[in-house]
């Protein structure tokens, strides 16, 4: 019972005036539009002020927030974010999450947490087709095992013999 009481309270201080309602609308269709006129800094400004304008804004907001950022070109700013949604309950969301962090770090060269979050993206969502063929890609690039001396001297010996 006091657990609801507190809830009640901090909603309720939270949403003191329908006038702070009415500036969050504002806020998301703003950042909407600006998203849609592909104007990604003035739409992660306005996102921001969603997600950090209340004690319950939704993860939607934050990812949003974060693609802005992304599209942006400011990857620093985006990939902090991404990685506050990779905790979320909601798995699907989390799992897009991990592959736009995969896609920060290939971008900085980084295969080992690249692979890491794809892997950690389909073991989140089974059927993220995008995270299974960034995955497999990346994993048969980047296996790590270095062809032996001796199979490479196999397969030129093999060229030369067929030419």
């Amino acid at each position: 019972m006091t657990a609801l009481i507190l809830y009640l309270l901090l909603w309720l201080s939270d949403n003191r005036n329908f006038d702070s309602i009415t500036k969050s609308n504002e806020r998301k269709v703003g950042a909407e539009r600006y998203f849609e006129q592909k104007q990604y800094g003035k739409a992660a400004e306005l996102y921001r002020q969603i997600a950090y304008g209340s004690m319950f804004s939704e993860p939607s907001a934050r990812l949003n927030m974060a693609h802005s950022y992304f599209l942006a070109g400011k990857y620093k700013q985006a990939l902090p974010q991404y990685k506050l949604l990779t905790k979320v309950s909601d798995k699907q969301l989390a799992s897009v999450a991990h592959v736009q962090s995969a896609l920060i770090y290939v971008s900085g060269t980084d295969t080992a947490s690249v692979l890491l979050n794809l892997k950690e993206a389909l073991r989140l969502n089974p059927g993220n087709d995008k995270a299974r063929i960034d995955y497999t890609i990346l994993k048969n690039s980047f296996s790590g095992m270095v062809p032996k001396q001796s199979a490479i001297n196999e397969k030129k010996k093999e060229t030369t013999q067929n030419e």
